[in-house]
């Protein structure tokens, strides 16, 4: 993935978490929107193929990785996870 679709994508994930906090939140059983608790972090899992599991890569040269670097960077209530499958 090119340097240039990385940062589309980061900015992309900014734009959402700040735009749209109430819309992402969780529901309750009666499907009223929920603010997390105070330090809670949601998550984001990233299906794929061998590019999201980062063949042949440290798992810290992953795209979920340097994903997860970005968001602690900017202090942002997100976990990611990496589900990609090679083969």
């Amino acid at each position: 993935m090119t340097k240039q679709a990385l940062l589309l994508l980061l900015a992309v994930l900014g734009l959402q978490a700040c735009n749209n906090e109430r819309a992402n939140a969780p529901s309750n059983a009666n499907g009223v929107q929920e603010q997390p608790a105070a330090g809670q972090k949601m998550n984001i899992v990233f299906f794929g193929n061998s590019l999201t599991a980062a063949y042949q890569l440290s798992p810290e040269q992953g795209f979920p990785a340097l994903i997860q670097q970005k968001i602690d960077a900017l202090g942002l209530p997100y976990t990611c996870i990496n589900a990609g499958v090679s083969g």
